[in-house]
């Protein structure tokens, strides 16, 4: 199946894989989008297990949070005058590895953020996850969730990538900064919504490796787009083994608004493959008739019977 000429705000996502294509449609918000960089660049670095993502994007994101809750213990304690009351990350090295390990300073995200891409892999990877997993196992306020983190990003390059992206997003102190910048109490969330529709997504168009080589497209309708109701005539149901389900009877032509002025079915399919049966020529013959029937006669030279052997 070719791609559908698509126009912006189309309800309609046509996937190959979870290669989304939705014509000129883009998340509203440019946050959503910096969360959608970084959700691409999980994909394209080899990690494409939505759960995975989310987990390694936390432990990003809480590396970040330990840092800068330490700075707001620095501010705080300049102003004062006065020695740190709660100090995060501790005075001297961690010992792990040679010349004494790593200084917990070079552990904190605004040190880590500068570095290499190889010398910021060795120490995330080899100090920062193990100091992570022992503040669980003290029981510390910042880490009670943080047992057992483990750290799976394969390569220097993607964990440079994502730093570099995560480093974008504001994750500012919502009493400090959120009321300065006038935005409304729902946007707090907005990250962790656009994550979760990130998994949606995932589930939608994810499947097993193992069938690769169909090289399936998929079309799924997300009414939570279709702002205009454009197509609210095609809701429909179905009857399955499953029982009734609500289905979308997505009539392929021209929408207003929504679709070019030159969509049809003869632009968008390219091939058209029957399974086997008993008489595949008699199948493909009664098909093409139907076509013909049905005003599609572009598509009679496309249909093609499938040459896998039938199995009763």
């Amino acid at each position: 199946m070719s791609a559908l000429p698509l126009r912006h705000s189309f309800p309609l996502l046509v996937a190959r894989g979870f290669e989304t294509r939705t014509g000129e449609y883009m998340l509203t918000g440019e946050l959503r989008s910096k969360i959608d960089g970084v959700w691409n660049a999980f994909w394209a670095g080899g990690i494409a297990n939505p759960l995975e993502v989310i987990e390694q994007i936390t432990y990003l994101l809480f590396m970040r949070g330990l840092d800068e809750a330490h700075t707001r213990e620095e501010n705080k304690a300049n102003r004062l005058g006065k020695p740190i009351e709660r100090r995060i990350f501790p005075v001297g090295k961690d010992g792990i590895g040679k010349r004494g390990g790593v200084t917990y300073e070079e552990m904190r995200w605004s040190k880590l953020k500068n570095k290499d891409p190889a010398t910021m892999f060795e120490i995330v990877s080899e100090h920062v996850f193990p100091f992570l997993r022992n503040m669980a196992e003290a029981d510390t306020a910042h880490a009670t969730h943080m047992k057992g983190a483990r750290f799976t990003i394969p390569t220097p390059a993607l964990l440079a990538k994502v730093v570099d992206l995560l480093a974008e997003i504001p994750m500012e102190d919502r009493d400090t900064k959120v009321a300065a910048q006038n935005l409304p109490d729902e946007q707090i969330h907005i990250a962790a919504s656009a994550l979760l529709n990130r998994v949606k997504l995932a589930a939608l168009f994810s499947k097993h490796k193992g069938f690769d080589e169909e090289k399936e497209w998929r079309v799924v309708y997300m009414r939570e787009r279709d702002q205009y109701k454009v197509f609210d005539p095609m809701l429909s149901y179905m009857t399955s083994a499953r029982g009734i389900e609500k289905k979308l009877k997505f009539k392929i032509t021209h929408h207003p608004g929504a679709t070019s002025e030159d969509l049809s079915l003869s632009k968008v399919v390219d091939r058209i493959i029957l399974g086997p049966t008993i008489s595949s020529p008699n199948a493909a013959a009664a098909f093409k008739r139907m076509l013909a029937e049905h005003g599609e006669p572009d598509l009679i030279a496309r249909v093609f019977a499938s040459t896998i052997p039938f199995r009763a």
